[in-house]
C-alpha cells in the first residue's frame, strides 16, 4: 500500500515539474545557424523541390489545381521580379547618364587644352 502512494506521488510530481520545464523554443530553431552559414533558407521548407512541385498528380497528365501557398509565392515571386527589373532599369539610366557625364567632361578638357 504505501509502494502505490509513493508511486503515485513520484507520478504526480513527474507529471508536474515535467510540464514546468517544458521548452520548445530551440527546437524551433534547430539547424538554423547551419543553414544560414551554407546561403541556405533558415526554415529549409522555402524553396526547392517540396515546395515547388506538386505533391499529387492525375493519372492522366492533367495539372493540378494550385494551392493557396503557390499562389502566394507566385504573387511573392512577381513583386520580387518586377521590383528587380524597375532596379535593374535604373541602374542603366544611372550608367547611360555616367558615361554621357564622362564623354562630355573629356571633351570639355579637349576644348581647353587647344
Amino acid at each position: 500500500m504505501a509502494s502505490k502512494q509513493l508511486l503515485v506521488s513520484v507520478m504526480t510530481c513527474w507529471k508536474t515539474q515535467s510540464s514546468r520545464s517544458l521548452s520548445l523554443s530551440a527546437s524551433c530553431c534547430v539547424g538554423r545557424q547551419w543553414r544560414m552559414e551554407r546561403g541556405l533558407p533558415p526554415k529549409g521548407n522555402e524553396y526547392g523541390p517540396l515546395t515547388e512541385i506538386p505533391d499529387w498528380s492525375y493519372a492522366d497528365g492533367r495539372p493540378t489545381p494550385i494551392h493557396k501557398g503557390e499562389l502566394r509565392r507566385r504573387e511573392r515571386n512577381k513583386v520580387l521580379m518586377t521590383s528587380v527589373v524597375e532596379m535593374l532599369d535604373d541602374m542603366k539610366t544611372g550608367k547611360k547618364i555616367h558615361s554621357e557625364k564622362n564623354k562630355n567632361s573629356l571633351s570639355n578638357r579637349h576644348k581647353n587644352n587647344r
